[in-house]
Order: C-alpha cells, then sequence, then structure tokens
C-alpha cells in the first residue's frame, strides 16, 4: 500500500510556490493556489478511512482563488525558455512552441528573441546562439545572472558578481521599517561603494561575512544586523545561493570550487581556485553589472552650469539635486528610488545609469542604479554603430549617443567579435582559461582606465 493512502490529516495552507516574473526577475514566489488544487489536496485525506482537511484560510479567500493555475509558459517571460529551445537544436522557435497545449502569443514570443538579441545570447542576423548564449544555456539562473557571472568568471573579479547576483535573485539584506526609515537610510550610506546600490549590497554582505569568518558568535552577528538594520535571513540566504551559483560555473569549466576543510570553514567564499585578482577594481565590476543589466539605461541630464559673481570673479554654483533629469528610452523621464544611495547626488562624472527593476506610483521610480564606466557601455553594451562621416557612435538602437573617433567604435566592435571566439573555443575546450587571453586584458585595461 502506498504510504499515501494511510494519509488521515492535511493542513492546506492555501498558499504554493510557481515560477513568477517580479521586479523583472524569474523566481519562485509563493501565492495563493488555485481552487483546483485544494480540491486535489484535499483529496489526499482518507483514501482507506475517514480523513479530515484543515484549511488555513478563510472561506471569502477561497472565493477568490483561481478556478486553474496558470500555466507557467502564460505567466511568466520565455526568454529562458527560447534559449533552451534555440540551445536544442531547434531552428524556429515559433514554430516549436506553437505545438504546445497552451501555446503562448507570437508577440511574446518575439519580444522574448528580442530581449535574447540585446543580451547577446542570440544573433539577430543568422538567428543562431552567440558563443556566449551558449554557455548561458547552461546556467539554470535568469539570464541577466548568468550573463554577469560568466564575463565575473572571465574577467576575474568572481566574487563580488556572485554577491550581486544573489542579490538580485533574493532581494536586497538592507531592512527599511517605516518608523526608523531615516535611522536605516542612515545606516545604508554608511556601507555606499563606487555610487552603485547593488555593490551598496555587496559591501554590507562582505562586511557580514568576514565577520563571520573571523569567529563572531551567532548573537554578535545578530547585534550586527541589528544595528545596521540588515536581514539575517536575508544574508544567509545569499551566501546560500552564493555557493550554489559557484557549483554551477564549476560544473561548466568557468570557476574551480575547492572542495578541502578549509575553503569550508571560510563559509563557501571564492577559493584560491577562483581567479578574484580584479575584485577590487570596481569601475571593472560595474561593467560585468551593466552588461547583466543592460538596455535597463538611464541617461542623466544634468542642468546648464549656473554662476555667481564674486570679488574673485564668477563662481560656478553648486547643481541642484532637484534640477537633474533621468531618462529612459522606453518610460521618458523617471526617477530614483528615495531608497537609493543616488537619490541626494549632484554629481554625475558619466552621464549614464544602468537600473535593476522600476515601479510605477505617482511616478516612475527606478530601483538599485548603479553608475557606469563609459567604455564599459561601449564593450558591454549594445551594438556600436559607427558613423564615419565623424559624427559620434550611438549604442543599440540610438538611444545612446557619444562624441567620439569613429576608431573607437571599430576598436570595440572588433574586440567584441575575438571575445565571441574566445568563447566559441571554450565550446570546442572546456579546460581552456578565457582570462588568459590577450583579447580579455585588453578589454580590462580599457575599462579600467577609460581608454586613457
Amino acid at each position: 500500500m502506498d504510504y499515501r493512502d494511510g494519509v488521515v490529516y492535511v493542513i492546506d495552507s492555501g498558499r504554493v510556490k510557481e515560477t513568477r516574473m517580479e521586479n523583472n526577475m524569474t523566481k519562485l514566489v509563493e501565492t495563493w493556489t488555485s481552487f483546483a488544487s485544494t480540491r486535489q489536496r484535499k483529496g489526499r485525506a482518507g483514501r482507506t478511512r475517514p480523513g479530515i482537511v484543515y484549511k488555513l484560510f478563510s472561506r471569502k479567500q477561497s472565493a477568490k482563488l483561481a478556478p486553474q493555475q496558470d500555466p507557467e509558459i502564460l505567466r511568466i517571460p520565455l526568454e529562458q525558455l527560447c534559449l533552451s529551445v534555440k540551445a536544442m537544436g531547434e531552428k524556429n522557435v515559433e514554430d516549436f512552441l506553437s505545438r504546445a497545449l497552451t501555446p503562448p502569443s507570437m508577440s511574446a514570443i518575439q519580444t522574448a528573441l528580442k530581449t535574447l538579441e540585446e543580451l547577446n545570447a542570440l544573433d539577430g542576423t543568422s538567428g543562431e546562439l552567440t558563443p556566449l548564449g551558449k554557455h548561458m544555456a547552461d546556467i539554470p539562473a535568469d539570464l541577466r545572472v548568468a550573463k554577469m557571472m560568466i564575463f565575473g568568471a572571465v574577467f576575474r573579479c568572481l566574487e563580488p558578481i556572485l554577491v550581486v547576483a544573489s542579490c538580485m535573485s533574493v532581494k536586497s539584506p538592507f531592512l527599511s521599517p517605516m518608523d526608523r526609515r531615516d535611522e536605516a537610510q542612515a545606516k545604508k550610506m554608511q556601507f555606499v561603494t563606487a555610487k552603485s546600490d547593488l555593490l551598496t549590497a555587496w559591501k554590507a554582505y562582505d562586511t557580514w561575512e568576514k565577520l563571520k569568518e573571523s569567529g563572531y558568535s551567532r548573537s554578535e552577528l545578530k547585534s550586527f544586523c541589528d544595528e545596521n538594520f540588515l536581514s539575517t535571513n536575508t544574508l544567509f540566504e545569499i551566501q546560500n545561493l552564493k555557493s550554489q551559483y559557484l557549483e554551477v560555473l564549476d560544473s561548466i569549466g568557468f570557476a574551480n570550487k575547492d572542495e578541502s576543510s578549509k575553503s569550508r570553514r571560510r563559509s563557501e567564499r571564492c577559493s584560491s581556485k577562483v581567479d578574484n585578482t580584479n575584485s577590487d577594481n570596481m569601475t571593472l565590476v560595474k561593467a560585468i553589472i551593466l552588461s547583466g543589466l543592460y538596455p535597463n539605461v538611464i541617461k542623466v541630464k544634468m542642468p546648464d552650469a549656473k554662476f555667481d559673481k564674486m570679488i574673485a570673479g564668477a563662481v560656478e554654483r553648486e547643481t541642484v539635486v532637484k534640477e537633474i533629469r533621468m531618462f529612459t528610452k522606453d518610460d521618458g523621464r523617471v526617477f530614483l528610488h528615495p531608497s537609493s544611495t543616488l537619490f541626494h547626488s549632484n554629481q554625475f562624472t558619466v552621464p549614464f545609469l544602468v537600473y535593476f527593476s522600476k515601479l510605477e506610483t505617482t511616478k516612475i521610480f527606478v530601483h538599485d542604479a548603479t553608475m557606469v564606466p563609459m567604455y564599459g557601455l561601449l564593450l558591454f553594451g549594445g551594438k556600436v554603430q559607427v558613423d564615419h562621416l565623424g559624427r559620434g557612435l550611438e549604442i543599440g538602437d540610438g538611444f545612446i549617443k557619444l562624441r567620439a573617433f569613429a576608431r573607437i567604435g571599430v576598436l570595440v566592435n572588433q574586440l567584441k567579435k575575438l571575445l565571441d571566439a574566445v568563447l566559441q573555443a571554450k565550446i570546442s575546450n572546456p579546460e581552456l582559461n578565457v582570462s588568459e587571453s590577450p583579447v580579455v586584458e585588453m578589454m580590462m585595461k580599457l575599462v579600467s582606465t577609460d581608454g586613457v
């Protein structure tokens, strides 16, 4: 007899975990189940003898439940699915998915394919996966996270990128209680790093992990978290997911995880076998973050300079934060969320930011912004269009226009092609160390020195 036949009592919480789109990320989230699922759960009690079902939700909530759970193919973006279909060797994704029991709309498929092109996972001309796309298909994570982790390993700055990727997949470790919001924000500002909200979260996590490794007790760690408005549970979730991501990269040949007892004592930090030579190079790390978040780009428009007449001459006034305007390609004007560490900043040495998510309430607010280096935008953004008549460069579909010599555009496009060739070579030879390629060294130098 099946052990389930002897079940007498069933406790139904009315909740279920399912894959959904949240904050522009594909995540496993908790939500209400369907009416059909509650009937199925009810049927598990009393198969061979009388049973009882306890429902932990009201009749009113039960009446609100959907009749059936929506199929996953209809409730999440299709980028990951389309990438998997392409990786299986299917040429026509639209035809393949149209044969599903509940086929998605053609517009949803086209949008997914367009996103894959923007992420440089799909060649828009041939319709084939790029070398980067083939590697991304081997990572069971959101595509943006997968791309960031691959480049983090290639450019030898994996430690902070793993934490940033984990924060994106879980949530920020910072807490913001309603009655102590200003105090929490002040504590958060103590961790500010490289004009980036995501790297600020990394700094907080890194501080906590180092304290944990140094022998701090659980009570001392809890006191640290309480004092700095950090969630202990979230920090442990980030640590666990970071370790899982490292194992995935190890399995596809982009990292080597030290399984020695020493590594385990270090709470799963990237081991000495993982080259983290450039983990302190925040300019490079921000470029890698850009690679995953593109095309979520914000264009910053500074107000015209104003001067005051002084005895010694004209002195430029300090820029007023409220006069700084920000724009995205699809939404027009947007605003940094007040919780951002850049919210009060009036200095933007580079007029471009990337953001993780956006939310429209009274205005369109963007969350988790990062100021990006110019050469990072050229090398890790969209395709660079060169105007050979000397009018400058355009990135992607023309939303980003730069004044630059045509030779710079030719250079970065060639470097991108050479990097693709190296990634293609790694498919044939998984043992190949891409990080040692001269192409990678050149790209690192250009980003780190901003081309100077």
